[in-house]
């Protein structure tokens, strides 16, 4: 992959070239953010550090100063740049954190991308707990590629198809069991009903771990570019007495299907996340194996009603079934699987090689509510993780967003209760066992009984002061249940302000 580090370094590069060419415009739009964070325990709870980009430790109490530029240069009518650079310092630690630094090639409807950028992988503007895949929980992954942001319309389908897509390479930290990993990702949305009140859309979303170096050989499992063509068709790669091995990289991901109505006083839309960690679990049109789930109601009442209410999200999330409780695959003839079939135990974000799973600098890339290594430490101390990532994957959750205007300041809500059953590979003491709780009937599992835990945020937003350049910001997170109970608190002062030449 050393060609695509050089088209990422190259594309880095282009705002030198773009910053000599004559503009028709630039904008420079420029902030500052002094802020506190504080809790009534060692740690955060969960919304106080869930949802915002991994800047903030599970322990972090403490003071932070963060700065964002975002510059913005229009070449011609089609063509125009973006560079972002946004850095945080904090106190605890007296660390500087660059979060984003990115250079970004807007052509038309038609994107480029190099560099660190804080995304969500279908951009939610919903107050939820975001979506499986990548939902802005972990820092940003360097990666280089090209995305279409906005439905665009297909040529020749008189406006009523559109599509949008993204197409992204990216390199994980070194610091990690596997180093160095690579990123695929890719995604592909197609919509029926432009130009009319309903829109009937729906995609996939695929993201996969694989390459780096095994830390016992000391191999590089990038075996070039025909890697390359398995990872992007989830193939494997053939091993001649064995025939096909599972998929190369740890993959995983995401259908989607939506269906949206404009009213005359708000915008409602319906949508089902069938999430997925292998080949069987991606048939989301066979209802035994995709069981698993995200299931979204979202209601915009914003430009359209006098209410104070702009936002509503009500959320089900399921992904306890996994296949169901039989081992992953039949090792020897002689494997007792219980009758169940083989094939369960999918173990979202866990991988069995890649044993950092999906997660980037020790933060779970996706859905918040799972609880990875080091967070669990903190709740429950050291507990068996039968080397993975991540300790809790199977959860039952629904959740309440509201986002409201009311006495001058903007309003956010987020209330998510869940039910946590752990992982398979706790129940059984392992992926690969019928041990735990098949063969002793007192066996002790810190998700046995289930725990139930809710989550609490409210953060509100205003410009009091005359200068509306000034910016307020306060919030309070509750944790409460049978995980954590917690108390946090925050408090912001911000200043924004824009040139254009």
């Amino acid at each position: 992959m050393c060609f695509l580090k050089r088209i990422f370094q190259l594309l880095c590069l282009l705002i030198v070239v773009f910053n000599q060419t004559s503009a028709m415009q630039d904008t420079l739009n420029y902030s500052f953010q002094g802020g506190v964070i504080g809790t009534s325990k060692s740690y955060l709870p969960l919304y106080s550090h869930a949802l915002r980009g991994g800047v903030y430790d599970y322990d972090f109490n403490g003071v932070y100063v963060n700065s964002k530029v975002d510059y913005k240069k229009t070449i011609t009518e089609h063509l125009s740049l973006t560079n972002k650079f946004s850095a945080y310092l904090l106190t605890q630690d007296q660390s500087l954190l660059i979060q984003e630094a990115y250079t970004e090639v807007h052509y038309d409807w038609l994107n480029f991308l190099a560099g660190w950028k804080q995304m969500n992988d279908r951009q939610i503007e919903y107050p939820t707990f975001g979506s499986y895949g990548i939902s802005m929980n972990a820092r940003p992954i360097p990666k280089v590629g090209f995305y279409v942001p906005e439905f665009t319309k297909l040529p020749f389908a008189s406006g009523f198809f559109e599509f949008k897509a993204s197409f992204f390479h990216g390199w994980f930290e070194e610091d990690r069991y596997i180093s160095n990993p690579l990123l695929h990702e890719k995604s592909i949305y197609l919509s029926l009903g432009g130009g009319t009140r309903w829109k009937l859309w729906g995609g996939l979303n695929h993201f996969v771990v694989y390459g780096g170096v095994d830390p016992d050989s000391g191999e590089n499992l990038y075996h070039g570019f025909d890697d390359f063509t398995k990872v992007f068709m989830g193939k494997g790669r053939e091993v001649p007495a064995q025939g096909e091995e599972n998929a190369i990289g740890n993959h995983l991901g995401y259908w989607i299907f939506t269906l949206s109505y404009e009213f005359n006083d708000f915008d409602v839309e319906l949508y089902n996340e069938s999430v997925f960690d292998d080949g069987k679990g991606w048939q989301f049109w066979n209802l035994d194996e995709s069981k698993d789930r995200i299931v979204g109601l979202n209601f915009d009442f914003e430009e359209k009603s006098n209410l104070f209410l702009n936002k509503l999200s009500l959320l089900f999330m399921t992904t306890k079934f996994q296949q169901g409780p039989g081992l992953p695959d039949q090792l020897s003839p002689d494997i007792d699987n219980f009758g169940f079939p083989f094939g369960g135990r999918d173990d979202f974000y866990n991988n069995f090689f890649y044993r950092s799973g999906w997660t980037h600098k020790g933060r779970i890339i996706g859905n918040p509510l799972f609880i990875e290594r080091d967070l669990s430490d903190i709740y429950f101390g050291t507990i068996p993780d039968y080397e993975v990532a991540i300790v809790n994957n199977r959860i039952r959750a629904y959740h309440l967003g509201i986002e409201f205007d009311s006495w001058g300041w903007n309003w956010r809500f987020l209330g998510t209760y869940t039910r946590n059953f752990g992982t398979y590979g706790g129940l059984y003491e392992g992926r690969f066992a019928w041990e735990g709780i098949q063969t002793d009937s007192d066996f002790e599992y810190t998700f046995l009984p289930r725990r139930d835990q809710t989550y609490f945020l409210l953060e509100s937003k205003s410009r009091p002061f005359k200068n509306k350049k000034v910016h307020l910001g306060l919030s309070l997170t509750l944790d409460s249940g049978q995980i954590t109970n917690n108390f946090g608190f925050g408090a912001s002062l911000s200043y924004s302000d824009f040139l254009v030449k």
